[in-house]
């Protein structure tokens, strides 16, 4: 159930996938406060 909860949150693009913790930084930084 979940992993489809997480799929329907890809397909609008509100999903994001990171690997270091500058990445995660990046996401979190452009999801409160896009360009």
């Amino acid at each position: 159930m979940f992993a489809h909860y997480l799929l329907s949150m890809e397909r609008v693009d509100r999903a994001y996938t990171w690997t270091t913790p500058e990445d995660l930084r990046d996401c979190v930084e452009n999801a409160y406060a896009p360009d």
